[in-house]
């Protein structure tokens, strides 16, 4: 287990625990203590809990925290994170493919896999964290993590509009020219030209 650990596998962290260390690497690099039940109101109407946001303590620097959500950023734009994208939303997240082992705990399995995808959105300020786990997707491992980001595209724009946030950017259009009739080659030579 010790050298599994060198590259990320057997790791024991729960999917609160994951999300959490997530939320600090884009709030601006502070640890919070998480908490799934905002109240517990009794049946005469008072409120008996009230869960308030708690700061258990600064983890990175908010230089390293905008750093963090830049890389992120990219990831979805230009990386395995594509399926991931929003339209009008900036979207930062991480995809990962967890390897499973064979029988015999030393051969990773070529077909069991975890897929996840972790994300955030509007990158520039933080509203919403998603983490998806899917547990042995039957896809082959190279497309796993395209998987949960493409998932994670449907709950992020639903949620996105479930919770009224405002889109961050604009999509951009372009006016496409004609290439029907033309070959492949002169098809993309037009397409290519601005």
């Amino acid at each position: 287990d010790l050298a599994k650990l060198s590259f990320g596998q057997t790791v024991t962290t729960t999917a609160i625990q994951m999300a959490n260390a997530f939320c600090a690497i884009v709030n601006g690099g502070v640890l919070m203590q998480p908490y799934i039940v905002s109240s517990i109101v009794d049946s005469d109407g008072t409120e008996v809990v009230k869960n308030e946001p708690t700061i258990l303590r600064r983890v990175i620097s908010s230089q390293t925290s905008a750093t963090m959500r830049t890389l992120l950023q990219s990831v979805v734009e230009n990386g395995n994170g594509r399926n991931a994208q929003v339209i009008n939303y900036t979207v930062g997240g991480i995809t990962g493919v967890s390897r499973k082992f064979e029988e015999d705990d030393v051969t990773p399995s070529t077909t069991r896999v975890v897929a996840t995808f972790c994300g955030f959105i509007p990158v520039s300020d933080p509203q919403l964290v998603c983490l998806l786990m899917i547990d042995e997707p039957q896809v082959p491992a190279r497309e796993a993590s395209s998987l949960a980001g493409y998932w994670g595209q449907k709950i992020f724009t639903d949620l996105a509009q479930y919770y009224g946030i405002l889109p961050d950017v604009t999509s951009k259009t372009r006016t496409v020219p004609n290439v029907v009739g033309m070959t492949g080659k002169e098809a993309v030579y037009q397409l290519t030209q601005e």
